[in-house]
């Protein structure tokens, strides 16, 4: 898994959570 795929995972949940 890329920094970049981990990048777009975190900005997912933290998106979902606001």
């Amino acid at each position: 898994m890329t920094s970049f795929s981990l990048n777009l995972f975190l900005l997912n949940l933290i998106a979902y959570f606001t």
